[in-house]
């Protein structure tokens, strides 16, 4: 994946039957995605400190300011599935 947002997310954090980082990632690809005809590209990985990482590609890099507002915006949604103990990241054109 070339432009992504990725929550890293301690697994004891996660709690069974819990989709609420998934679904809010997914929620964030369609408004995204609305406008193309693309499927965004959707993984799950681990992280080298052992966390659980949920990834969603993003149609392009999204400058500074939209990442700042796209995190705001996805952690409000994973703090109000009472979710405290994760972290974002979102790839920018500025890391170009």
């Amino acid at each position: 994946m070339e432009h992504y947002i990725a929550v890293a997310i301690e697994e004891s954090s996660i709690k069974e039957n819990d989709n609420s980082i998934a679904e809010s990632l997914m929620g964030m690809a369609n408004v995204l995605f609305e406008s193309t005809n693309v499927v965004p590209d959707i993984g799950l990985g681990e992280s080298v400190d052992g966390k659980t990482v949920f990834m969603i590609e993003l149609p392009a890099h999204p400058t500074e300011e939209q990442a700042t507002v796209l995190a705001e915006k996805l952690a409000n949604k994973l703090f109000d599935a009472d979710n405290e103990d994760f972290d974002i990241y979102i790839s920018t054109e500025d890391e170009q």
